[in-house]
């Protein structure tokens, strides 16, 4: 349990600091976005967080530059946090990849039918908006798919009792 809180809070400080980003890079972040927002899209809507509604956001495709990384333990999440182009971050919390996976600051990451949650412990300092994607072929990481080797294969195990 203490980890799990170690874990938001320490998501919560990287949001609330842009991953720690100096102005001048945090600026040139949010002017590679501004363009992507501007593309037409026929099957979903761009959009910033202040667009989102929590819980599922059908239709619609969060674009954002990736401003930090959290290394968990076991690299499951994998965790970073996202600024959009109006300068709002989000914590986000990628599962079934393979573990060796990882992504760049200031790569830019789109993610359709992103799942948003609140993120809120008040005792503990906790407090940060979360997108959690299960499915990582949802994502596109500087405009293309995550190639196959970087999903976490899928297993079956069966037992039979004698």
């Amino acid at each position: 349990m203490e980890e799990i809180v170690e874990f938001m809070e320490s998501m919560t400080q990287l949001a609330a600091n842009k991953g720690r980003l100096k102005a001048k890079k945090l600026n040139a972040v949010l002017l590679m976005l501004q363009p992507l927002l501007d593309r037409p899209n026929a099957d979903k809507t761009p959009v910033n967080l202040s667009s989102c509604g929590e819980g599922l956001n059908s239709g619609k495709v969060f674009i954002g530059a990736l401003v930090g990384q959290l290394f968990v333990k076991d690299g499951i999440p994998c965790a970073s946090v996202l600024v959009d182009s109006e300068g709002s971050c989000v914590g986000v919390t990628v599962y079934n990849l393979a573990k060796d996976t990882s992504f760049c600051v200031g790569d830019t990451v789109a993610i359709s039918d992103p799942l948003l949650s609140h993120i809120h412990l008040q005792e503990k300092k906790v407090d940060y908006w979360n997108i959690r994607v299960t499915d990582p072929s949802a994502l596109l990481v500087n405009g293309l798919k995550l190639p196959a080797s970087k999903l976490a294969p899928s297993t079956v195990s069966f037992s039979s009792r004698v």
